[in-house]
């Protein structure tokens, strides 16, 4: 597990670079002792940041697993000290863990599950395996999100092993064939467990808002699109 998924508030981190190579596309790959640089991955597209002031440029896993750092200027191994750009990484974290709290209302009060998440620049959705509702579900929806916000509810993780995965009671939409590493689950207290890789806030309070913007039909399923946090605002103010 990454220093990002293990504490997703730390903002500098002191690790060494193990290596550096030449990217077939131009510039470099540099690989860490540890990151809190999240690849990207579930969704959630990768953090920014500096490796000692140098700019990282995106963060990826390969097919082996290792996060490799992009960056336009070699880095020789040795200590260095990274830093993410702090307000891109709060934007993801209210947006995803805002994603987790609507995925796990809509399937409780509406019993449609989730089929997958995006989380773009602007805005965010999640695909429904159900039709569109009306615009009174849509308004009940959002007032019971907001209402599980203002109550401040925290937002944990733990580590179990695959061994354990059928003994847990979890929102999954499963693992890989062949998984045998640890597996981390991501709770809303008393609302969802969900098995997740990502950066989240400490508790719904975080998430200040959240809106959704529109419901639309994609063929079978749905498309609910919804904004968090700071995304409200800035929406309201180009308004």
């Amino acid at each position: 597990m990454l220093e990002c998924q293990r504490n997703s508030q730390l903002r500098t981190l002191k690790t060494e670079v193990l290596g550096c190579t030449s990217r077939e596309a131009g510039g470099f790959n540099v690989v860490l002792a540890d990151t809190i640089l999240y690849p990207e991955g579930g969704g959630q597209p990768a953090d920014r940041g500096r490796i000692n002031n140098i700019q990282v440029l995106d963060v990826q896993r390969n097919s082996e697993g290792r996060v490799l750092h992009h960056v336009n200027t070699r880095i020789d191994p040795g200590p260095v000290i990274i830093d993410v750009d702090w307000d891109r990484r709060f934007d993801h974290m209210q947006q995803h863990s805002g994603q987790h709290l609507l995925t796990a209302i809509v399937q409780r009060d509406l019993g449609l599950q989730t089929i997958s998440f995006h989380m773009g620049a602007r805005e965010c959705h999640i695909e429904l395996d159900g039709p569109v509702q009306s615009e009174d579900v849509r308004s009940r929806i959002e007032q019971e999100v907001n209402r599980v916000i203002l109550a401040g509810i925290s937002i944990t993780y733990r580590v179990i092993s695959s061994a354990d995965m059928d003994e847990e009671t979890l929102r999954s939409r499963g693992l890989p064939t062949g998984h045998r590493r640890p597996i981390r689950i991501v709770e809303i207290e008393g609302i969802d467990s969900n098995t997740c890789g990502g950066t989240h806030v400490q508790h719904t309070g975080e998430l200040g808002v959240l809106q959704l913007t529109r419901w639309e039909r994609q063929k079978k399923s749905s498309r609910l699109y919804f904004l968090v946090g700071s995304r409200v605002r800035d929406a309201l103010n180009s308004a």
